[in-house]
């Protein structure tokens, strides 16, 4: 992780909250989210859900493409029980409670969705809209901030899950 991005992570950290900081306010930052969702929209070509009752996570939205993968009909299940298909994230853009931190993924690597050139527009759109991208590599580092709660965990773990 380079310092910059080091520096970053450690001043979005809060020794004690969880979930959120203090002075955290959800409905701002959810109307900058929905503000720049039609510019993401825009860019991706599709619409996006938005999530935006997210409880019990120290993340507070995130816009998303899903697909639904049907079932395999050739799959054995027991006579009686209809086998469900599945939905993931083609890409998903998450918020975090923390330091106006975002990031991208997918269940897959979003550059294997989307272009690069367009996962780039949107890190400048986050950029551009006081939010602090972070790249999912660099989430993945080990957490060594002042949160004795999250010790042994990633910094992605202690921005981005549920509690």
């Amino acid at each position: 992780m380079k310092n910059s991005i080091q520096k970053i992570v450690f001043d979005a950290d809060d020794e004690v909250q969880c979930e959120w900081p203090l002075n955290f306010n959800r409905e701002r930052k959810l109307n900058r989210v929905r503000n720049i969702q039609p510019i993401v929209e825009k860019i991706l070509d599709c619409h996006l859900e938005l999530d935006d009752s997210i409880e019990d996570a120290s993340y507070f939205a995130s816009l998303a493409l899903w697909k639904y993968v049907p079932p395999d009909p050739k799959l054995y299940t027991a006579p009686g029980v209809e086998r469900a298909g599945m939905s993931y994230a083609l890409i998903h853009i998450s918020f975090s409670c923390f330091g106006n931190l975002a990031t991208i993924g997918s269940s897959g690597d979003p550059k294997d969705q989307f272009s690069i050139e367009k996962i780039n527009r949107i890190v400048q759109v986050l950029n551009d809209n006081g939010f602090v991208f972070i790249s999912e590599k660099d989430l993945f580092e080990k957490y060594h901030g002042t949160n004795p709660h999250f010790s042994g965990s990633t910094w992605g773990e202690r921005y981005f899950p549920y509690l």
